[in-house]
């Protein structure tokens, strides 16, 4: 998916990428990468300015066998702690199946939150 424009200020709007749960873990691992099943996140910008006051919102959240390929984006934020997260099977029935994540710009400019990570990956090859 290309959307090529910036995204300012987005409270609880963020690609939340799903399968087929754990029907998706039944593929086989030389069969996940470099294929169309995936959902393509690129060219994009997303700005979270000093005016968003919500910690943890997402860019990508992927859960319940999902797989998605995250590049060639930007994220800048003052308050955004996780822009990508790959959940585990905590609220599915699975976790997230694959994801690649590559050639990105992650930038914050808050030197309060000294815990902010760019990536929160908790299942997944």
């Amino acid at each position: 998916m290309r959307l090529g424009y910036p995204v300012l200020n987005v409270s609880n709007e963020y690609f939340d990428i799903n399968d087929r749960g754990k029907e998706s873990w039944s593929r086989s691992f030389a069969t996940l990468f470099g294929t169309p099943d995936a959902v393509f996140i690129e060219d994009n910008a997303w700005t979270y300015d000093q005016s968003f006051t919500e910690n943890g919102a997402n860019a990508v959240g992927a859960n319940d066998g999902g797989q998605f390929v995250f590049r060639h984006n930007q994220v800048e934020s003052w308050r955004n702690s996780q822009p990508i997260e790959v959940h585990g099977a905590c609220a599915f029935t699975a976790g997230t199946r694959s994801f690649e994540i590559y050639a990105n710009e992650f930038r914050i400019f808050d030197p309060e939150h000294l815990a902010w990570n760019a990536l929160r990956f908790r299942s997944g090859d």
